[in-house]
């Protein structure tokens, strides 16, 4: 193989690589997002510096009570 098609290869997988990882992000992101608004709703504050944790919070609503 010449430079060109080594080049071509670099840049295909970086490309592809760079595809996966904002996927990745984007469904974290959506977990983040999904947590603050349960913590929120159960009137704590969402922390996300280190492990995530729910200050301040009600414990959550058993199932029986949801039903």
């Amino acid at each position: 193989m010449d430079r060109k098609e080594l080049t071509l290869i670099f840049l295909a997988v970086t490309i592809g690589g760079a595809a996966v990882m904002l996927r990745n992000i984007d469904a974290i992101d959506k977990e983040n997002n999904a947590f603050a608004k349960d913590c929120n709703d159960r009137g704590g504050l969402a922390l996300f510096e280190g492990p995530r944790q729910c200050v301040g919070a009600k414990p959550p609503r058993s199932h029986y009570e949801r039903t």
